[in-house]
């Protein structure tokens, strides 16, 4: 099934399909290919293999995975999740359409959940050695919110390490692009977080901080003119958040939060004890309101023809305005070949997900957040290392106050930590003991009460859960990994 969605400025087509099994049709998958009319557009190709190196290499609950890289005809493919759900683009349209607004909470929570991704990213480092994955597009078209509440940041399309020397125009979509990269200079991670601003900013006002008549004048405005407090729109807004989201969108990269950790701990301040599971509930209410019971798309059918939900060189802009849908006939001559493609990817797959090797810890190979040395394809063993914690002084005092047989020996105990580096593949959520961690794998460094625990890894889209039981030694760094498949 061709879904509607053409992403990099309507270059590429994106497919559904399943992935064939044995017992019969399995999970589903997305597969991006490059159109026939592209194919002869060297930039645009060296783009999309530039996306798949990178995002076939990232392991994160908040991105979408990508699984697959390969030819068909000379054409490039790329096989990726299938997230059921709608397009945060979607869901806002929704909202608007039918006069209603976002919850503050649940716009704080999708920000939160993008600003995990963007942390992953940013810490990322490829095989060459480079580090620091810009994603330049972040946008509520860019933005994925699943049937059960689940936020993922997708299309990598146009990101760029942070030291990379390739020089490009601005692109973007002008309503989220950051005051610097409009005046040429080089993008950062402030600059997605301005983008990431912007997209709180719109999901709690429905506006964005800046709408121009057309992209030229958006781009003006958000050059030189001040962001109107969100509290000006939606008088309920509290005056932290204003001035949280001022100091986010300012024109200064400055004088915004320095990493997108820092902008996670104050949208977590902002948003107290919530119960987050009340908050996937509730955006997986508003999907399933959005989304045709008939339209298993993860993406807007009224997108296609869309500037604003197209990422362009800013100067061409007026040209994409033209170029609208494309052709009936290149889409049926793509559609000639899917099915070859689904064979192929389907027996590439299948072979991934076959490995009998067992998920083994191995140390000193990687780090645990952030390791970007893994292959392509997906690694049979999980790399997951940590510089275990030297042990302080008392606690060797501990263990001689043991042997002596002296009091206090079993309140020494009690009070005795450890850490634990968790990792599995695919993502999951974890519990220990019965209790469930915030966020998802990789977590780092979890403190928790020497002694024998019980983990629990889940990733509830794949419906798969392992347990594992794991020993804490006072003051000790554990490395955990485990391959739910």
């Amino acid at each position: 099934m061709l879904l509607s969605r053409m992403d990099e400025g309507g270059m590429t087509d994106v497919y559904a399909a399943r992935l064939a099994e044995e017992v019969g049709p399995g999970r589903r998958l997305l597969i991006k290919i490059l159109p026939v009319s592209s194919g002869e557009d060297v930039e645009h190709e060296a783009r999309f293999i530039e996306e798949a190196r990178i995002v076939l290499n990232l392991s994160h609950g908040n991105i979408t995975a990508a699984f697959e890289f390969g030819r068909e005809q000379d054409r490039p493919f790329l096989v990726m999740e299938y997230v059921p759900g709608a397009s945060l683009r979607r869901v806002l349209d929704y909202l608007k359409t039918e006069k209603l607004s976002m919850g503050i909470e649940e716009a704080l929570y999708v920000s939160r959940e993008v600003s995990r991704a963007l942390a992953y990213a940013h810490s990322y480092s490829d095989t060459q050695g480079s580090r620091g994955l810009i994603h330049r597009d972040v946008s509520p078209d860019n933005v994925l919110v699943s049937t059960s509440g689940h936020v993922k940041l997708t299309d990598f399309g146009i990101a760029r390490m942070l030291d990379s020397r390739r020089e490009e125009g601005v692109w973007g979509k002008a309503a989220y692009i950051a005051p610097e990269l409009i005046e040429g200079r080089a993008a950062s991670a402030a600059s997605d977080i301005y983008s990431l601003g912007a997209v709180l900013y719109e999901c709690i006002t429905l506006k964005t901080p800046h709408q121009g008549k057309d992209d030229e004048e958006t781009l003006k405005m958000a050059r030189g003119q001040n962001v109107k407090p969100p509290s000006t729109l939606r008088p309920e807004v509290g005056k932290d958040l204003d001035k949280f989201l001022m100091r986010v969108l300012s024109r200064n990269p400055a004088d915004r939060p320095q990493s997108a950790p820092d902008f996670e701990k104050e949208i977590a301040a902002l948003m107290g004890k919530i119960n987050f599971s009340d908050m996937e509930k509730s955006l997986a209410s508003t999907v399933l309101a959005c989304t045709p019971e008939k339209d298993e798309s993860a993406f807007s059918k009224t997108e296609e023809a869309r500037v604003a939900g197209k990422t362009v060189p800013i100067d061409a802009v007026e040209a994409a305005g033209k170029e609208g849908v494309r052709g009936k006939s290149r889409l049926m001559y793509a559609a000639a070949g899917i099915l070859l493609i689904v064979a192929a990817v389907a027996a590439g797959i299948w072979m991934l997900y076959s490995d009998p090797v067992p998920l083994e810890v191995l140390e000193d190979e990687g780090a645990v957040h952030g390791d970007t040395r893994a292959p392509a394809r997906a690694p049979a063993r999980l790399k997951i290392t940590g510089n275990p914690v030297k042990k302080p002084e008392h606690a060797q005092q501990v263990k001689k106050n043991t042997r002596a047989g002296k009091t206090g020996t079993a309140r020494a105990r009690k009070k005795s930590f450890g850490w634990l580096n968790i990792n599995s593949y695919p993502w999951s959520y974890v519990s220990i003991d019965g209790e469930r961690l915030d966020g998802h794998t990789p977590l780092r460094r979890v403190k928790t009460e020497a002694g024998t625990h019980t983990l629990v890894f889940e990733n509830p889209e794949l419906g798969v859960k392992k347990v594992k039981k794991v020993n804490v030694k006072a003051w000790d760094e554990v490395n955990v990994g485990v391959r739910l498949e």
